[in-house]
């Protein structure tokens, strides 16, 4: 398990952070992409991709790799052993993401393989055990008749139940024509039912250059936004509006108050002290470089909107480093957990350290 790191604001506490995969551990060349779920419970979830060095060749995409799994029982504060959830020998085991349904206490989980192949598994008793995994690729290969994908991926991230029950997964798919996830088209998949069967939802306008990973947040009056990377030159985050989840998406919009570093960033729907808020989580850089892309992943930063991300008034430093890929929920206690994969083995941004997770007191986000 890693240390504590406490940062100091006004000469108070407000951010404490651990290190809860480091590269090398158990014989993993690197840990990626972290996906977060905390429970009522006071249980906290945290998943992410344990990968191989790749062939010589070969995309760190496809790298053998496992997903696995560290629990908190007691709001992120401490860490058990290492869970391993599936294992592809030969590939890619990839984009881990969790669905907590507070109305159950429920964690779904779906995650892929090779980029061809869907699955979903659930807890009911916050990670401890999970149920046989079930392949769900029929429903990723509903969409190749509209588009003829090579590569079907979930999230990146945490995805969502709607106040409605129904679950809301983000997608994206790539032809494959211009390097292994390019071009690329972004929809949902859903489920009523708690889980036992899912349907696709429409592919949203193509409108964004290859926009893909995606997370998900429930408006205030029950419309669902999906907030998506994209690689489109106006740099910005992108915005698109459902009125459930599936159908109907709105033209993308860019967000002029939000850098797109060309990474996956998360969203939450939030209580800080007692307001609803949605809190964002994104590398941005007081000067970006733009080119190559990785090189603006630092500068982590959270942020609070308090209209439903029309506007953007609070905005933190988390971590002032390299950092990348990124997740959030919020703990029982109302403690804000932000996930992200920090610092370099080697130099390049795209060979992580660590997978952290930093816990943050909503009232140094407010103050």
């Amino acid at each position: 398990m890693g240390c504590w790191a406490s940062y100091i604001y006004h000469g108070v506490s407000m951010i404490d952070r651990t290190d809860v995969f480091t590269s090398g551990e158990d014989g993993v060349w690197i840990y990626r992409n972290p996906a977060l779920a905390a429970t009522g419970s006071g249980a906290v979830l945290l998943f992410c991709e344990a990968r191989q060095v790749p062939a010589p060749g070969v995309h760190g995409d496809y790298a053998p790799a496992s997903l696995v799994l560290r629990r908190s029982t007691d709001g992120g504060v401490s860490w058990g052993p290492t869970q391993v959830l599936a294992t592809n020998p030969h590939g890619a085991a990839h984009n881990p993401t969790p669905v907590h349904d507070p109305a159950t206490g429920a964690v779904h989980f779906l995650y892929g393989l090779d980029y061809e192949h869907l699955y979903y598994t659930r807890t009911d008793d916050g990670g401890a055990t999970f149920t046989d995994p079930i392949d769900i690729t029929s429903i990723a290969l509903e969409f190749r008749s509209e588009y003829n994908w090579k590569a079907f991926a979930t999230g990146i991230g945490h995805a969502i139940v709607l106040s409605t029950g129904r679950i809301v997964v983000p997608v994206w798919m790539a032809l494959g024509t211009q390097g292994p996830h390019r071009p690329s088209v972004v929809a949902s998949i859903y489920s009523d039912d708690a889980g036992r069967t899912w349907e696709r939802g429409e592919l949203l306008p193509q409108t964004l250059r290859n926009p893909s990973e995606t997370q998900p947040v429930e408006l205030g009056d029950g419309r669902v936004l999906f907030s998506i990377r994209n690689e489109s030159p106006e740099r910005r985050r992108a915005w698109s509006v459902s009125p459930d989840g599936a159908t109907g998406w709105s033209s993308p919009r860019f967000d002029p108050a939000l850098f797109e570093p060309i990474c996956c960033a998360a969203i939450l729907r939030a209580q800080l002290d007692g307001r609803s808020a949605v809190v964002y989580l994104h590398p941005d850089p007081p000067e970006p470089v733009l080119t190559p892309p990785t090189a603006d992943r630092n500068h982590l930063t959270l942020r609070a909107s308090f209209d439903d991300c029309r506007t953007w008034p609070v905005a933190r430093l988390v971590d002032p480093g390299i950092a990348g890929y990124s997740d959030l929920a919020q703990a029982a206690d109302g403690t804000l957990l932000c996930a992200y994969g920090r610092g370099t083995i080697d130099g390049n941004p795209w060979h992580k350290k660590h997978v952290s997770v930093a816990r943050v007191e909503p009232g140094w986000l407010l103050a």
